[in-house]
């Protein structure tokens, strides 16, 4: 009869397991986001905006995780979408940011799964992605040291010399 693992194997085994679950399920978020921003990219070319098509094309980069990387965040909030925009144009830029809104909210949803299954810097790794993708989620933003002060994200540091008035 075989004899059973240790607990720290059997602990160690569910963790990787939990860690495998993690990254096989951003791959499936990631590939259903590119599928998306394609479909987006093809209405901005087709509408004769090739520029946004290039930095919409961006978005869908999968991030370095072999590196720690440092990322600039925009310091102010995003503002609405105009209303007077051509029908064509709002009706893309809308739909570009509902899919950064939703795909920001499963990243971090994920990386709170990676951070409960003992893996803290893959969950850190997701909370800076799911800043990339929407710069305006409150909770990723509080995780990487910003508060939100009127339509400025700042550094507590910031933040205090803004109310102090230097």
């Amino acid at each position: 009869a075989a004899l059973a693992a240790p607990p720290a194997e059997r602990k160690a085994a569910r963790a990787m397991g939990a860690q495998q679950q993690v990254q096989r399920e951003q791959q499936k978020l990631q590939a259903a986001y590119a599928v998306s921003l394609a479909e987006i990219i093809q209405e901005c070319e087709a509408g004769g905006f090739a520029d946004e098509a290039s930095a919409i094309r961006k978005l869908g980069d999968k991030p370095e995780t072999r590196i720690l990387r440092v990322q600039t965040l925009p310091n102010k909030v995003q503002p609405p979408i105009a209303v007077d925009l051509p029908e064509a144009e709002k009706q893309w830029r809308t739909n570009l940011r509902k899919l950064r809104t939703e795909y920001a909210k499963e990243l971090y949803l994920l990386s709170r799964r990676a951070l409960k299954a003992g893996y803290p810097s893959h969950a850190w790794q997701l909370v800076q992605e799911t800043a990339r993708q929407d710069p305006d989620h409150l909770v990723a933003r509080r995780i990487l040291g910003y508060q939100r002060e009127g339509d400025a994200w700042l550094t507590p540091f910031e933040a205090q010399m803004q109310r102090k008035k230097f």
